[in-house]
C-alpha cells in the first residue's frame, strides 16, 4: 500500500474513533485491486433486500465518515499546495529582482 498500518489503527478506523485518510483509503482500494470509487458504491442490488436496516445505517455512517475524511484531506492538500505555490512565486520574484539588478549594474 505504500505505508504500514498497525492493527490498533485499523481497529480505531473501524470503530470510527480515527478518521481514514484519503491516502489510506486509496491505498486500501489499490491493495484490494479495485478502484476506490467502487468502495463508495451502493451495495449490490442482489443483496440489497437482505441487508438489515442497522447494517445499512452503519454503511451510510461509514460513507459519511469517509467523505468527511476525504474533504478534510483535500482542504489540507489545497492549503499546503497554496503555501508551496506562494513560496515558489516569492522565490521566483526574488530571483528575478536579483537578476534584474545584476543586469542593470554589470560592473558589480
Amino acid at each position: 500500500m505504500g505505508f504500514s498500518m498497525m492493527q490498533t489503527t485499523v481497529a480505531k478506523i473501524e470503530a470510527g474513533t480515527r478518521p481514514l485518510r484519503l491516502s489510506e483509503f486509496v491505498g486500501i482500494a489499490h491493495a484490494l485491486g479495485m478502484p476506490w470509487q467502487s468502495l463508495l458504491a451502493e451495495p449490490s442490488p442482489m443483496i440489497h433486500g437482505d441487508v438489515p436496516i442497522a447494517e445499512m445505517e452503519s454503511y451510510l455512517a461509514t460513507l459519511r465518515m469517509v467523505e468527511e475524511s476525504m474533504r478534510k484531506d483535500m482542504l489540507t492538500y489545497v492549503s499546503d499546495w497554496a503555501e508551496a505555490r506562494a513560496e515558489r512565486l516569492a522565490a521566483e520574484q526574488r530571483f528575478q529582482d536579483v537578476r534584474d539588478g545584476a543586469a542593470a549594474d554589470p560592473a558589480e
